[in-house]
């Protein structure tokens, strides 16, 4: 399977060649804190089936603690990919966000769920939307 990628402002584009070894949402607070989001959801694959065929020069990374280092775009600075060649050698995690077909794939398990926000698991019960809902008032008053 082939699936292609880029980061928001399309400086960077990448291909991977071959299927995902999991995808999988992290809820540990590291990934909370570097992300600014409840949780992450990463398609870990082989780092050799992936191949960035545009802006390499582009990509810069991070070191987010002493083993595991965050890859991503100089220019509009989204996130593409973490490595931690230590404890996961020759892995990447891709963001799924950054993937052109991440609506096709479905996290398949959560980990770290000790440091899990609580709300987490109550998501399908909140208001649902398809757009922002329009303020009657730009400021609260």
């Amino acid at each position: 399977m082939q699936s292609t990628g880029t980061c928001q402002c399309r400086a960077v584009e990448y291909v991977v060649n071959g299927e995902a070894v999991q995808v999988l949402n992290c809820h540990c607070t590291l990934c909370r804190e570097m992300n600014g989001s409840a949780f992450s959801t990463y398609v870990v694959i082989p780092a050799q089936h992936m191949r960035i065929v545009r802006g390499e020069s582009s990509v810069v990374h991070h070191a987010v603690t002493e083993r595991a280092f965050k890859h991503f775009c100089k220019h509009c600075g989204t996130a593409i990919f973490n490595s931690n060649p230590t404890t996961y050698p020759g892995v990447y995690m891709l963001y799924l966000g950054t993937l052109h077909n991440a609506s096709q794939l479905t996290p398949a398990m959560n980990i770290y769920c000790d440091s899990k926000l609580p709300w987490i698991d109550d998501i399908k019960g909140m208001k649902t939307f398809a757009e922002a809902p329009r303020r009657k008032h730009p400021h609260p008053r």
